[in-house]
């Protein structure tokens, strides 16, 4: 039996990945999950009962159901919230230090300015 042509296959629709005129458009990267344990690799090593309630007041990414007994965060989501953290104040500080340092003024004991 020979296949015949079908009328349902739609040959207009460019591939996945390329436009209608030819060009490449961008495809989107899958998903990545990060897991609680994986979290630890970004620098958050907070509790499951603190992250809980840090989703709830909105100040960390939700996580997603990703089977009955298992949650995870989306990575980019993690990387976002990693970057738009604010810096802490002993940093400043070691920041501001390393600047004054090279400028040489005596401010005091154990600082320059």
């Amino acid at each position: 039996m020979a296949c015949q042509p079908t009328d349902d296959v739609a040959t207009t629709e460019p591939l996945p990945g390329i436009g209608h005129n030819g060009s490449p458009e961008p495809i989107e990267p899958p998903l990545r999950y990060l897991t609680y344990p994986e979290l630890r690799q970004f620098g958050i090593t907070y509790s499951r009962k603190h992250l809980i309630d840090l989703q709830r007041a909105g100040l960390f990414p939700q996580a997603r159901q990703l089977s009955a007994n298992r949650v995870g965060w989306v990575q980019s989501e993690i990387v976002n919230f990693l970057k738009n953290r604010p810096v802490s104040r002993a940093a400043l500080a070691r920041e501001q230090e390393a600047v004054s340092a090279d400028s040489g003024y005596w401010l005091g004991p154990g600082r320059l300015g």
